[in-house]
């Protein structure tokens, strides 16, 4: 096989930006390294300014990932880091200062439109958060007081009509007044029957009851194509107070999760469309453990993997999109098969979905300390 055009483009990239230092790495479709006859991706990592930068392309040369650090060891994320679509679109911009998300963060569609957008302080959620329609219509906007919805709450429909007008407190809404897609009040106030719609108009996708401005009661999503039920929820004063129960397309319970593992942000009809969700993830966290040699030589940083999900929930296929070491990629990847997930849902049915998965390997307590004093030994010898 001829490398001469894929060299060629890489020579290219040295060329016109100015670093210090760079170093070129080919990776398999799971992102490890590989031959470069073999390679799916290449990784370009250099210094730029002080920052080390790190690019990830497909073999086409279409940029996938840009990811900025702070250090050489790539563990500290700093400055901007993009996300980029199969059809080479953007798609999400997150900035980073001092590894912690700061400032503003924006995601696309592959079509380029505006879906989301908001600002972080060290990390967590501040000040309003706008989330837009396809045809980039404000969809809802909601306020954060340090990662915890708090204040005003807005709802559009998709032709820019007002959906309705509330408020949170410490993440619970309260509605102030909803109108019917014609305009009308859907509600006596902040009391009466709610009904959602998709954004055609033409059909209900949830639908419940507020008292005195709070969900009340039972709460059903349901598939807009078909009207059956997705999901059944009950809530006491605004608050879940039973497990979510999600439904198959036979009708048949698939799932009852957890009142903490459900966050309604005022938008129940999140339910059409949701990610892959671990079912085992704490027993499979266990298997994996923390790697002995890694304990010793004080290997530490996150393992990020990126795993496909199909309908039925079981992982088809994975790529370790962040290796900080591979005795920690390896202590992953031997067990990351063994997940199982609720699936992905769209639009009320199961879908094959690719989802990425963190995991933090740190040393704390009593391990760190022994591996400073590891340290200072070797430097005595």
């Amino acid at each position: 096989m001829n490398n001469k055009p894929l060299a060629s483009f890489i020579a290219l990239i040295g060329l016109v930006f100015t670093t210090t230092a760079q170093d070129t790495t080919y990776l398999s479709g799971r992102f490890e390294s590989t031959d470069p006859n073999d390679a799916k991706y290449y990784q370009v990592v250099s210094q730029r300014e002080e920052l080390t930068e790190k690019k990830v392309y497909t073999i086409y040369g279409d940029l996938y990932l840009l990811e900025n650090y702070a250090d050489q060891a790539m563990e500290t994320p700093e400055g901007v880091w993009e996300e980029y679509h199969s059809n080479g679109k953007l798609q999400s911009r997150t900035h980073y200062k001092n590894g912690l998300r700061e400032g503003l963060y924006t995601y696309f569609d592959f079509k380029e439109t505006m879906r989301l957008e908001g600002s972080y302080t060290k990390d967590l959620s501040e000040g309003i958060w706008k989330s837009y329609h396809r045809n980039g219509q404000l969809k809802y906007e909601r306020e954060y007081q340090d990662g915890i919805l708090e204040g005003s709450a807005l709802g559009y429909y998709f032709d820019g009509k007002k959906k309705f007008v509330g408020s949170y407190s410490n993440n619970l809404f309260t509605l102030a007044e909803a109108y019917q897609p014609n305009g009308e009040r859907m509600t006596e106030g902040n009391s009466g029957h709610w009904v959602g719609y998709t954004d055609s108009l033409q059909l209900g996708v949830q639908r419940g009851n507020y008292t005195d401005g709070l969900k009340q009661g039972k709460w059903e999503i349901l598939n807009p194509e078909t009207g059956q039920i997705v999901a059944r929820l009950t809530f006491e004063k605004g608050k879940l107070v039973g497990p979510v129960v999600v439904f198959g397309e036979d009708k048949q319970v698939i799932s009852e999760e957890e009142i903490e593992d459900y966050v309604d942000k005022g938008g129940a009809e999140a339910y059409l469309n949701l990610d892959p969700y671990p079912l085992n993830m704490d027993s499979v966290k266990l298997s994996i453990g923390y790697p002995q040699i890694a304990r010793d030589a004080g290997i530490e940083g996150q393992v990020v993997v990126r795993e496909m999900i199909d309908k039925s929930g079981r992982p088809t296929d994975y790529r370790v999109l962040r290796l900080v070491h591979p005795i920690l990629s390896k202590a992953v990847t031997n067990q990351i098969m063994d997940l199982k997930f609720r699936p992905a849902i769209q639009d009320g049915k199961p879908i094959k979905f690719w989802v990425n998965i963190p995991f933090n390997f740190k040393l704390i307590g009593s391990d760190f300390k022994l591996f400073k004093k590891k340290k200072r030994k070797k430097k005595k010898n």
